[in-house]
């Protein structure tokens, strides 16, 4: 068994990151987790006041359901991941609040496709429901198998952590919405067909507090991407291949 690195996703406290400037992996919007305050010194801030402030902030997380977090991310990336990372909101909540309800929710909008499409049935919805389903849920764990398959010795355990885990949920719950809303809305569908653009700067934004090593960040940063895009396409295509209308 690997020995957690100081940089293990779960183990590493986030409001101690460096503040070195001079360092590239050091990003000031997607590390810098308090914001200065315009009207004040820095050395006017009150201590006390801030680690109130963040006792508060993040107990109010501990209590914000995963899908709005998850949304709250969607709309502003940098303070989102940061709001993920502070929230202690276990894997499996992660998964019930948010993963297992919007992948189902995917799979039931393929059967709004029989109000849009004469040439779809039934028969042919229910296939498409189950593709849909199979596509994300066992694409979730084929995407970490292939992190502790493909990626450098040095960082296949982060497969292991919890924030792992719960970056490749809610990257693929932002797909599973943008699913939902192609079969619900193909009047637009051709404009919709271009947000999983957005999910690949989510991953990217997120994919910072993995703390990858300077030298191989671009090509994890991109392996993730292909990962987390590619992997519930191919299955749905696989399983495409096997199940076919009665």
């Amino acid at each position: 068994m690997n020995s957690r690195t100081d940089n293990h996703p779960d183990e590493y406290d986030i409001d101690d990151l460096p503040e070195d400037m001079s360092s590239a992996e050091y990003d000031e919007d997607s590390y810098s987790l308090e914001d200065d305050d315009p009207e004040l010194p820095e050395d006017n801030v009150n201590t006390e006041d801030e680690e109130g402030e963040r006792e508060v902030n993040a107990k109010r997380l501990n209590h914000t359901a995963a899908w709005k977090l998850m949304l709250r991310m969607m709309v502003n990336p940098v303070e989102g991941w940061k709001n993920i990372r502070r929230a202690s909101a276990s894997v499996e909540d992660v998964a019930k609040e948010c993963f297992y309800p919007i992948t189902g929710a995917a799979a039931l909008s393929c059967f709004v496709e029989c109000l849009w499409k004469n040439s779809i049935g039934l028969n042919l919805a229910t296939i498409n429901a189950l593709k849909i389903f199979v596509a994300f849920f066992f694409g979730n764990y084929l995407i970490l198998l292939l992190i502790s398959w493909l990626f450098p010795r040095e960082q296949k355990e982060i497969a292991d952590s919890d924030f792992c885990k719960k970056f490749v949920m809610y990257n693929l719950s932002t797909l599973a919405l943008f699913c939902i809303l192609y079969n619900c809305l193909p009047m637009i569908g051709p404009i919709l067909v271009f947000l999983p653009i957005w999910t690949i700067y989510l991953v990217l934004r997120g994919s910072r507090f993995f703390m990858f090593p300077t030298d191989k960040a671009s090509l994890l940063r991109t392996l993730l991407c292909i990962f987390i895009i590619g992997t519930p396409i191919a299955v749905y295509w696989t399983f495409d291949l096997f199940i076919r209308p009665w």
